[in-house]
């Protein structure tokens, strides 16, 4: 299982599933999705959704700043391809305000 996000009638979904396409069973509003990972107080929103593809970083802000009330964690998000957090993803990641 690994660490996956949708972005899903404009919410973003965390989960750990072995396919994004689990995490939900309604995909009409599917978005896109990839992978996710908390490090620092910051959640790194990456790659893409073998399933969906990788989603826009507009369809990331409109589903991140309903949920922003958690905690005050910083949202990363690239499309950089990888299935794990690198330096290299956290270098090319942009803030999503």
């Amino acid at each position: 299982m690994a660490q996956k996000y949708i972005l899903n009638k404009g919410r973003i979904i965390l989960a750990r599933v072995d396919y994004h396409r689990q995490i939900v069973s309604d995909h009409t509003d599917t978005v896109g999705g990839g992978f996710w990972e908390i490090k620092d107080d910051k959640l790194y929103l990456f790659g893409k959704s073998m399933d969906f593809g990788s989603p826009y970083i507009e369809d990331v802000k409109e589903a991140i700043m309903p949920q922003y009330k958690f905690g005050g964690i910083e949202v990363y998000f690239t499309d950089r391809l990888s299935n794990e957090l690198t330096e290299d993803i956290i270098k090319a990641s942009v803030r999503v305000k």
